[in-house]
């Protein structure tokens, strides 16, 4: 029945097309036009149309698994940008190199930063300020296209004070990176984090800010905690001062915490959960350290970081624990000097590094 109906409109077609040859000296160009579109529209119709329908529905499907993808990869980018730089991070300096704070910023710009600085985020995420003078501008165009990173370095020895876009601000301890958007997505806030931060979460309804790290996760709503976790030590510790917030290991177990509990991880896994005084694990953001039963070799450590110096200890000043109160905010050789007075301990200079010995 389709054939013959073929046939019949191919049939009428021809003699039309016969008529209007003969008309064609006669006949308005624009009706000539009109008729010729409708002749062959009507021609091709039918005999297309079965082809059509595949076409289209191939079609359909494929710009339906398109979109799919890119709805997925979308979804993906941030986090993906986000781990890919943390990845690469090792192309920047060691920091064991750096004696200044330095900022890269999105665009491309590599800047030095005084110590005790404010680093702020314009809400908008179009500007980068350096307490109150402007530092870094990302154009028009840039603030259209998809989230961009800033990484902050910041060497031993140094601490910077951070004000991100959405509100959130942070305190950035000494020998640590932090990897952040130049603004943050509508639908998730995340950053990146080597070393130690405290970090006061402005709290926006059903748009988590997470804290990633190498080994963990922390997902929060709107909080206030410390996270410590440095490449080359293989404990870690979050401690939260107020809200709730989850950790998530890198076996992928979690755990909820409340105010004033400390978590501690082993390479990246959960090992317990007990309660502290939060209050003491964020002294150090006003240069305050305060050990109780603190081993010498974790104390060793943290002032390394502090002072950027290498101190080291002898076996038996290793078996010390310590108690009190150490102000980081003075010269390395007065805080040893206390350090030495409370402890019994003897303060030796060499030739490339500080030696910490037991009193005989």
């Amino acid at each position: 029945m389709a054939k013959q109906t073929d046939k019949q409109i191919q049939e009428t077609g021809l003699r039309l097309i016969q008529y209007l040859k003969r008309r064609e000296a006669s006949a308005p160009k624009t009706v000539e036009e009109e008729v010729w579109q409708h002749i062959l529209s009507t021609t091709e119709l039918v005999r297309r149309k079965r082809r059509r329908y595949l076409y289209i529905a191939g079609v359909a499907a494929c710009l339906l698994c398109l979109l799919g993808l890119f709805f997925v990869q979308s979804y993906k980018t941030s986090n993906d940008d986000l781990l890919q730089i943390a990845a690469n991070m090792n192309r920047y300096e060691p920091l064991d190199s750096i004696k200044e704070i330095q900022l890269h910023t999105s665009s491309g710009e590599h800047i030095q930063v005084a110590a005790h600085s404010q680093l702020i985020s314009h809400e908008k995420g179009n500007a980068v300020y350096v307490d109150d003078k402007k530092v870094s501008t990302i154009s028009p165009e840039k603030e259209t296209e998809e989230i961009t990173y800033n990484v902050v370095v910041v060497p031993k020895g140094k601490h910077i004070r951070l004000a991100l876009s959405d509100g959130s601000t942070m305190h950035i301890n000494s020998g640590s990176r932090v990897v952040y958007p130049h603004k943050f997505q509508p639908q998730k806030r995340e950053i990146y984090v080597e070393g130690e931060i405290y970090i006061d979460v402005k709290k926006q309804e059903n748009i988590p800010f997470i804290v990633r790290t190498q080994q963990f996760a922390v997902n929060v709503l709107g909080t206030a905690f410390n996270v410590r976790s440095y490449p080359d030590e293989q404990e870690a510790e979050i401690v939260l001062q107020r809200g709730k917030v989850k950790v998530e290991d890198s076996q992928k177990h979690s755990v909820t915490m409340t105010p004033n509990e400390l978590v501690t991880l082993h390479s990246g896994k959960y090992i317990d959960t007990r309660n502290v005084d939060a209050a003491e694990y964020i002294t150090w953001i006003n240069g305050i350290l305060i050990f109780k039963g603190e081993s010498m070799a974790n104390v060793v450590k943290r002032l390394n970081h502090f002072y950027g110096e290498e101190i080291r200890y002898t076996p038996q000043a290793g078996l010390i624990t310590l108690y009190g109160k150490l102000d980081v905010n003075e010269p390395l050789e007065l805080a040893l000097e206390a350090l030495a007075a409370t402890a019994d301990l003897i303060v030796t200079k060499k030739d490339n590094f500080i030696e910490i010995a037991k009193r005989e």
